[in-house]
């Protein structure tokens, strides 16, 4: 189901020549290849620390608060199959609380279509809601929502520096790589999540000027996918990207300029409280939730959670319309199939849209 790609190998390469230069170094110095990789990698990540304004000062920050404005692009859900996709505005308001382990963002947009939408999403330590402020109705976050709201802590602009430093001992020097016409020195570590981060800081700045993981993408296969930083301004006594650029396999999915970031503002607290005046909603099932409904004779309907398919049962095989996005969903799909019409394999899979 994954489609592999050349990255890994790329950097694997790449491992190997460190490694080979990091073995002739060994045999002079008296240190492993390990070490002096780590070595490398720590030098370059103290001058990030530095540039940013140093490690007391980024250790000082308890909550960043940013307004900014940009462009959302549609991949995988544009009007074309192929770039340039479609687009839209995007009004980006966030409040990252550090010292408490909370956040909130509240995102303004305008698909396809002109209807426009507004929502909040919050997380307050342990918990996580999102606010649909246009409907006026207060979602639950999943298990799966909840995680990556607190894997954004870690990774975010002020903190992924830290996030490094915190777990050294996993620091390793990649090389040099040249980014938007400019040397870079490239090191890496693992999250405490187990994914590996390689951050590429300015060989002339030591700003930090992107970081990329490469994972599983549903569709894509394995991929990279980038935030990139730019417009550094001081804040401050700490120094931050006004620019923000997401990237997945290569293409924008979104870009954000700040107009204004502000730290250690002391949010309030209501900010992160649930709302009590709105209509409570009901959190998505999970992907491998699938329930089936008989439209008709060998006619059926899978549902429940997310990618809703059709299924046409005939004497020897069925025709599935609509491929569910995700592995996970797939086969909870084909069980079900198996489990209705036993002995009947899927023969035929017909998409209706090309994303």
């Amino acid at each position: 189901m994954t489609r592999r790609s050349s990255w890994p190998i790329r950097a694997a390469g790449m491992a190997l020549l460190v490694a080979a230069g990091g073995a002739a170094s060994a045999q002079s110095s008296g240190k492993s290849a390990s070490e002096t990789s780590y070595a490398k990698a720590r030098q370059v990540l103290d001058a990030a620390v530095e540039a940013a304004g140093g490690r007391q000062a980024l250790q000082s920050i308890k909550d960043v608060s940013r307004k900014g404005t940009g462009t959302a692009f549609n991949q995988g859900q544009s009007l074309t199959p192929e770039p340039p996709y479609t687009s839209r505005p995007v009004a980006v308001t966030s409040v990252v609380d550090f010292a408490n382990r909370r956040s909130a963002t509240e995102t303004a947009t305008t698909p396809q279509g002109g209807v426009a939408s507004k929502a909040r999403a919050v997380l307050a330590g342990d918990a996580g809601f999102g606010v649909n402020l246009v409907t006026n109705v207060v979602t639950p976050v999943t298990p799966g929502g909840l995680t990556g709201m607190r894997t954004a802590l870690r990774r975010d602009p002020a903190a992924v520096l830290l996030t490094a430093a915190g777990r050294a001992e996993t620091l390793r020097f990649l090389g040099e790589e040249s980014f938007a016409g400019a040397s870079h020195r490239v090191i890496t570590f693992a999250d405490s999540d187990g994914t590996q981060i390689a951050l590429y800081v300015g060989a002339g700045t030591s700003l930090l000027s992107k970081y990329e993981t490469l994972a599983d993408n549903p569709v894509l296969g394995d991929t990279v996918s980038e935030v990139v930083f730019s417009d550094y301004r001081r804040v401050g006594n700490v120094t931050l990207p006004f620019r923000v650029v997401n990237r997945t396999g290569g293409e924008v999915t979104q870009e954000l300029q700040y107009g204004e970031i502000s730290i250690n503002t002391l949010p309030a607290t209501g900010l992160f409280d649930t709302p009590r005046d709105l209509v409570t909603g009901t959190p998505a099932a999970p992907p491998g939730t699938v329930s089936v409904r008989k439209l008709a004779d060998d006619v059926y309907l899978a549902e429940g959670s997310s990618h809703h398919s059709l299924f046409v049962a005939f004497a020897d095989h069925v025709v599935l319309v609509e491929s569910p996005q995700s592995e996970e969903r797939v086969n909870a799909v084909l069980a079900k199939i198996r489990e209705t019409v036993p002995g009947k394999p899927v023969k035929y899979v017909v998409p209706t849209h090309h994303h």
